[in-house]
């Protein structure tokens, strides 16, 4: 089983200083609370001139619930919150912006629907910081059911 979950950041209840806040029920859209799901996403920014080659941020999902990553340098799986990177497409243009296709960034494995009623996706500069700007954003969160 396969759902998809569009998020817009003009739907946000919040959207400041790189995190954006959205109010989810879980259990209407991911009906196996048990479930493993592999998450890929696609992404893109509104236009933002202001962007150049150093615009290189992390995409993470906060209060998702347990994503199974394994740390660099480390030999157990730990709890993550990074679903891949984003990176400026045509940076010093009129038409820079922030993405990422699915096809850039491997999926990404959920144990279980998450519990928290609040999804902050947040971007993060590769030193673990907010990213100060806010730029209009849709976020393609896909999740697919992996049958053990």
């Amino acid at each position: 089983m396969t759902c998809n979950l569009v998020l817009k950041s003009e739907d946000s209840i919040s959207y400041a200083s790189g995190k954006a806040k959205f109010k989810m029920n879980w259990a209407q859209f991911l009906a196996d609370a048990d479930a493993e799901y592999k998450v890929s996403f696609s992404f893109i920014t509104a236009v933002d001139n202001t962007l150049d080659e150093d615009d290189l941020y992390i995409l993470a999902l906060d209060n998702i619930g347990t994503l199974k990553t394994i740390q660099g340098g480390e030999f157990n799986s730990s709890i993550g919150k990074e679903i891949g990177i984003v990176y400026s497409e045509e940076p010093h243009s009129s038409h820079a912006r922030l993405k990422a296709d699915f096809s850039t960034n491997p999926p990404v494995n959920l144990i279980g629907r998450p519990t928290q009623d609040i999804l902050e996706v947040a971007f993060r500069d590769l030193t673990g910081t907010l990213l100060q700007k806010t730029p209009q954003f849709v976020l393609f969160l896909r999740f697919e059911k992996i049958n053990l």
